[in-house]
């Protein structure tokens, strides 16, 4: 969720009928800050899984800790890896594949 997203008061369990702007906004902060920390929840929960099953299929352990971590962040925040991600991406597809952890836009 961006700053640009709108997010309606209902969404987020406000009654519109009874609350002020400044109550609003609190509620919405909170929202976002929990929102926020379930990312982080789920990024750190997978990271772990996702290096072992990199190791299992065959991938160095070094590199396998910087896949996992290109693939866990395209995957639970949407980032695009990097450059030089893609190209371990690409180098390592075949091993990916192999543990189950491609994602078909990877290397957009």
């Amino acid at each position: 969720m961006t700053a640009s997203t709108v997010v309606p008061p209902q969404s987020i369990g406000v009654d519109t009928e009874s609350i002020s702007a400044i109550d609003y906004l609190q509620h919405l902060h909170q929202f976002l800050v929990t929102q926020k920390q379930r990312t982080q929840r789920s990024a750190r929960q997978k990271m772990p899984v996702y290096w072992r099953q990199l190791i299992e299929v065959g991938v160095p352990i070094d590199t396998a800790k910087l896949l996992a971590w290109a693939i866990v962040r395209y995957e639970v925040a949407k980032i695009i890896p990097t450059p030089q991600q893609q190209q371990l991406l690409r180098h390592y597809s075949r091993f990916i594949c192999r543990a189950g952890l491609w994602r078909s836009n990877l290397l957009r």
